[in-house]
């Protein structure tokens, strides 16, 4: 790639901006103004407002299901290299954030027809994936159908996601995301709650319940669990030097939730790498006794027979949701409290790409060139990770790009950026496939 070829394409852009933008006007408007019931009508208003000349649109259910839960697009399939772009959305909100659609599909498109017009075809695939994430379907791959697998195979990935940590006009980069194991713990101990002058013989669930969440993580944070941090390898020394540069989230707590001090006292270096890449165990539900409203017992004088907590373990890369699990399970035996059962809710294991991995470097190399500065690079964010990149690809690269609100002040801009970024992007693969 020389410096003609990338001025000719901006040259592009920035004639056809003016087109560029209205069909993200078109679709901005429409996702506002129509009900959509469901993925299925979204679908049909992609195709109807924006991608009549890239017609392949499909939508695809899960195995099992009734209710679909992806629309794959596909720009272009006769390369033997594939770079897919995943954006998460949820029709309950889409009339509230419709730029979370249309921004990136819009830029996308226009960042092909930019780079095509300019230089003829190019030796990669592109497609992008939207996952509705209303529907609830097997987190296990055997809920994607064989020919559904090769559509959502990539050799990399372009993943956009809200980004808490960083301002709007940041430039942002996040390299992975944490893993999540949610489960949840259910203790009965009789029939119906009993009168609490019983209970000097009569065991009381909630205080069970509450001793086995106790012996699972320390007042310092540290969780107990028998193996849980053997597996973890640290991020590259170069990306925790990153956080050195950033700043804490003290402020955030605080505007935002009015927490008045961090947990442990923690700030700066300490608190951003306890943040990004420390695992978590939190207590998300907790309740205890089951009184009806016919009850002849005061729910004040009572000792509770059902218990049950959830919890959610957010893990950074190697540890395994499932291994962790079973490790739960073996904990809670060995400290006698083997008649809690355990329900296994979501499984889902972090995803990391190195900051030396070819493709970050790709897409950091066009972030800075783009917005001349350097981006902000984020480890790990603490977003969920979309299902189906953990058991159809997972060890390719994926690289986490911030969802954007376009301001009326800022419309043309951010629009024109976001087609700059990609296409340069584009650009870089094809220059190291011919390479």
């Amino acid at each position: 790639m020389n410096v003609s070829e990338q001025q000719k394409i901006f040259h592009h852009i920035d004639e056809q901006l003016s087109s560029y933008f209205q069909q993200w006007q078109t679709l901005n408007t429409q996702l506002r103004i129509t009900s959509l019931p469901d993925i299925a009508a979204l679908a049909q208003l992609l195709q109807a407002h924006l991608f009549q000349r890239y017609p392949s649109i499909h939508v695809l259910t899960p195995k099992g299901q009734t209710q679909p839960a992806f629309i794959y697009g596909n720009v272009q399939d006769n390369a033997s290299y594939t770079l897919q772009i995943y954006i998460p959305y949820s029709s309950e909100s889409i009339c509230t954030a419709p730029v979370d659609i249309a921004l990136p599909i819009t830029a996308l498109y226009a960042a092909f027809h930019a780079c095509t017009t300019s230089l003829g075809a190019l030796p990669i695939n592109i497609n992008w994936i939207l996952e509705d994430q209303r529907v609830t379907y097997s987190t296990g791959p055997e809920c994607i159908l064989p020919e559904q697998q090769q559509l959502l195979q990539a050799d990399s990935y372009l993943w956009y996601n809200p980004i808490d940590e960083t301002p709007d006009s940041t430039p942002t980069l996040a390299l992975g995301v944490k893993g999540l194991l949610s489960i949840e713990l259910m203790l009965t101990t009789a029939q119906s709650s009993l009168p609490s002058h019983y209970s000097a013989i009569a065991p009381n669930a909630a205080w069970q319940l509450l001793w086995a969440l106790h012996s699972l993580k320390d007042p310092h944070e540290e969780i107990l669990i028998d193996g849980f941090y053997d597996a973890i390898e640290p991020v590259e020394d170069d990306v925790a030097e990153l956080l050195r540069e950033e700043t804490d989230s003290t402020n955030i707590l605080h505007h935002q939730w009015n927490v008045k001090k961090p947990l442990l006292g923690l700030s700066g270096f300490q608190q951003q790498y306890a943040h990004f890449l420390t695992p978590t165990c939190t207590i998300s539900f907790l309740q205890s006794g089951q009184e009806t409203n016919h009850s002849p017992i005061p729910v004040a004088s009572t000792i509770p027979a059902h218990a049950q907590a959830r919890l959610d373990f957010h893990l950074v890369p190697q540890q395994n949701p499932t291994t962790i699990f079973t490790q739960i399970q073996q904990h809670l035996q060995q400290h006698g409290f083997d008649q809690i059962q355990t329900h296994l809710l979501h499984a889902l294991p972090p995803l990391y790409t190195p900051l030396s991995h070819p493709f970050t470097q790709r897409v950091h190399k066009a972030t800075a060139a783009i917005y001349q500065q350097e981006p902000q690079i984020i480890p790990l964010t603490t977003g969920i990770a979309p299902a189906y990149l953990t058991w159809v690809n997972k060890t390719r690269p994926f690289v986490i790009l911030p969802h954007t609100s376009i301001h009326k002040d800022q419309q043309p801009q951010v629009l024109r950026n976001h087609i700059r970024q990609l296409a340069l992007l584009l650009l870089q693969c094809v220059r190291e496939l011919s390479a």
